[in-house]
């Protein structure tokens, strides 16, 4: 009881906003759950200390009441705290109207058990019995053992699973009352789960009642638990995931109201994530997210065996390799399935593959491949040889993202754009002097020149586009090649008149100083300035980069079709507050050096 009332304390003493400036108000969390603002504590204190958020910008409140779900439906909170899984919705503005549901995250699930011995003959029981055999006074007819057994308990005013049996089987009342039956006088409190297993598995008459965690507990057994006599029963299960049919157990949710601060909603995703999770699983409870890694674990293994249905692909150089991670992804999403990539050198091989041996009688086409991946759509080479076939097949097309090359410039030069025709001639050696192009605010040396140093990329994709669309390997001249972007940026960075070609993607989105010029197209009036940006590499505008595709034969499986549709997206179907599959595969790309075009700006 002490604990609650501090815990009371500390968070309604935050009610203040220290910074006006950064927040108009607090955010409002209320609610009447008793365990679960322990745990949301220790979210909402970890989530303050990642954001750098004053924790004054929460005010936080314990609802005593017994109906704190009607109160925020009248609008009295930004976010509820609230023991239950059920769609609670705010009051409608009109007589007869029917208002959407507030948005729900589940934090996590308490699963109590009542444990026995191995050998014990108890193996089920209705909720009537668990509450008849640990109530006080003690019912001798109702003992659980096979004798006079001894009963043992987490602490019973701390421990999430004595509150949720509690709310479960000990009301006094078959309507909420807000009383419960007190447990039996004779438990024996223990310290923490495993003792009580401990003393359980010793004792073939004992009895426990603790947290059940997702894994099995050596030397007890969870006693299969149903709402009558007549069942059905449920046991709580070894996995860790979450159980709807199991009576013994409890869910910690948040609530949150549309039209919520911004701040509200990023606490919300933060405790229903993997952070939050992990805060919440150390707790006891089963998480969203835990059971998502948990079965993403189970697909991967799957997939490893052989099982699932097979996709097979074909892309050029190093296409197979990003193909296989994207189907990592599709698997730890979705389902498992049996990847066939495979590489050929020229374009006109891989769409020849992708299009198969047709028998035009049947409509049939022999060793044909599922998905093809390209850079960019199908050459002049390709089509003059296979167009007719091509065009009669009409596969779908997915463009995924794109590659593109930034021309990086030290912050010291005062250059606002360059023409591509500048940029060829810097890279090729034809222009080695910052005087010649003007406008760069360097200072020149003694001779009046101011030398350009000119770097690049050794290899990869980004190297490849830049040698396609900007200065062929062949033609540099001068230039410094290194192995990836940030050793690039790094020399730029030191050099006031360093210029580079280097990955659009891997450019350090955060403690980068170097400066990405746009490409000036045309002349006079007509000039036009082009930035690297999603939609100007995805329309083609931005001169040095390429959009890479992923075509669909139309006699492709299913799982191949969804795995197309899941790449082009970035996985965002799949996407949940509790996993972010949208984020992972958009990694993917990003570590192939390609920008996803479905990414949300």
């Amino acid at each position: 009881m002490k604990a609650a009332v501090f815990l009371f304390l500390l968070f309604t003493a935050a009610v203040s906003v220290a910074d006006e400036h950064a927040f108009r108000r607090p955010v409002h969390i209320a609610g009447g759950h008793a365990w679960g603002f322990q745990v949301t504590a220790k979210m909402l204190r970890a989530f303050c200390e990642e954001r750098d958020v004053p924790v004054e910008s929460f005010a936080v409140e314990r609802w005593a009441d017994r109906d704190p779900a009607t109160r925020f439906a009248g609008g009295e909170a930004d976010v509820l705290i609230h023991y239950a899984s059920v769609d609670i919705r705010p009051e409608a503005e009109e007589e007869g109207e029917e208002a959407e549901p507030y948005e729900k995250f589940i934090l996590g699930q308490a699963r109590a058990a009542l444990v026995v011995h191995p050998r014990s003959p108890v193996t089920q029981m209705s909720l009537e019995e668990v509450r008849d055999i640990l109530r006080s006074p003690i019912l001798a007819e109702r003992e659980a053992g096979a004798g006079r057994g001894t009963y043992y308990g987490e602490p019973q005013w701390q421990s999430i699973s004595s509150h949720v049996v509690r709310r479960a089987c000990m009301l006094i009342g078959k309507e909420y009352s807000g009383l419960f039956y007190s447990f039996r006088r004779d438990m024996k409190v223990l310290h923490s789960l495993q003792a009580v297993a401990e003393k359980v598995a010793a004792e073939r008459d004992a009895v426990g009642t603790l947290l059940w965690p997702g894994r099995e507990m050596r030397g007890v057994r969870a006693v299969e638990i149903g709402e009558t006599k007549d069942g059905p029963f449920v046991a709580p299960s070894a996995e860790p995931i979450i159980q709807e049919d199991y009576l013994l157990s409890e869910y910690l949710v948040l609530y949150l109201r549309p039209g919520a601060p911004q701040l509200a909603r990023e606490f919300a995703l933060f405790a229903a994530g993997e952070k939050g999770s992990k805060i919440a699983a150390a707790e006891g409870l089963i998480t969203p997210y835990e059971q998502y890694m948990y079965e993403s674990e189970l697909r991967i293994r799957e997939a490893r065996s052989g099982r699932g249905e097979e996709i097979a692909a074909v892309a050029m150089d190093n296409g197979p390799a990003l193909l296989r991670d994207l189907a990592r992804q599709y698997v730890r999403a979705k389902a498992p399935v049996r990847p066939a990539f495979t590489a050929r050198r020229t374009q006109a091989a891989v769409v020849e593959q992708f299009l198969g041996r047709s028998f035009i009688d049947r409509g049939e086409y022999d060793d044909a491949r599922d998905l093809l991946l390209l850079e960019g759509r199908p050459g002049a080479e390709a089509m003059e040889a296979l167009g007719e076939k091509w065009n009669k097949l009409m596969p779908d097309e997915h463009m995924l993202g794109g590659r593109a090359v930034g021309i990086i410039v030290n912050p010291a030069n005062n250059l606002e754009s360059l023409t591509l025709g500048q940029v060829r001639a810097i890279f090729s050696g034809e222009v080695h002097d910052w005087a010649i192009i003007g406008g760069t605010g360097l200072p020149p040396g003694s001779d009046g020149a101011i030398p350009i140093r000119t770097a690049g990329l050794s290899e990869g994709s980004a190297a490849d586009v830049f040698y396609r669309h900007g200065v062929s390997r062949r033609d540099l001249r001068n230039v410094r090649l290194m192995r990836d972007t940030a050793q690039a940026v790094a020399a730029v960075n030191m050099t006031p008149g360093a210029i580079a070609f280097v990955d659009l993607v891997q450019i350090p989105q955060a403690g980068q100083t170097v400066k990405v010029l746009p490409i000036r197209l045309g002349a006079g009036a007509d000039a036009r300035v082009v930035r690297p940006t999603p939609e100007n590499i995805r329309t083609g505008m931005y001169p040095l980069s390429e959009r890479i595709y992923l075509y669909v034969h139309p006699q492709a499986g299913e799982a191949a079709k969804d795995f197309a549709r899941f790449a082009a997206t970035c996985g965002e179907s799949e996407q949940t507050p509790y996993a972010d599959t949208a984020g992972a595969v958009r990694e993917v790309f990003r570590e192939h050096g390609i920008k996803a075009f479905s990414e949300r700006r």
